[in-house]
């Protein structure tokens, strides 16, 4: 049973599990307590390219368990160790047809990016905020609590992973969220 003063939500995104907490605050000053401001996955091998209108898709492996629609920030590493970074989405389309994309492979949108931009090899490294992918969820809850003195604390588990990836800050009244340093 949860303390009074500590609530939890909890929601799936895709494989994702989103486990928001909230609990009062002794002091309502600025205070960062612990988790890392970027989570990144291993950097995946680029297998196969398509162009498309909204840019170019990568074919990658092995697979990140990342949610769909959520903008994601890329590392692009080619062979000569040029760095690109771009936006990238885990792209749908290609998910709904098996044909394209072989098993243990998944795809990424990657916007204003060509074939000459990212040739096959390349290395691609995909970051993500915690922050910001819970902000989206749970921002009507965050406005309301913040106003109480409440910490936010965001906890990220993949199905499958034992540890969860922790995000945890307070806000000083009035403000925002504390960035971490």
């Amino acid at each position: 049973m949860l303390p009074v003063d500590q609530k939890v939500v909890e929601v799936w995104l895709g494989e994702w599990q989103l486990r928001v907490a909230w609990r009062q605050s002794a002091n309502q000053r600025q205070k960062l307590e612990s988790g890392p401001s970027i989570w990144q996955i291993d950097a995946m091998k680029v297998l196969e390219t398509f162009e498309l209108e909204r840019g170019l898709v990568v074919a990658v492996a092995p697979l990140s368990r990342l949610p769909t629609t959520q903008r994601l920030e890329a590392r692009i590493t080619r062979d000569d160790g040029t760095v690109i970074k771009t936006t990238a989405y885990k792209e749908r389309l290609l998910i709904r047809d098996p044909k394209l994309l072989r098993d243990g492979e998944e795809a990424f949108l990657l916007h204003g990016m060509t074939k000459a931009n990212v040739p096959v090899g390349s290395e691609i490294i995909i970051e993500i905020a915690p922050a910001a992918l819970a902000k989206a969820l749970s921002a009507n809850h965050a406005d309301k609590y913040r106003a109480l003195g409440w910490t936010l604390k965001y906890e990220f588990r993949a199905q499958g992973d034992d540890e969860p990836y922790e995000y945890v800050f307070e806000w000083q009244l009035p403000g925002e969220p504390v960035r971490p340093s």
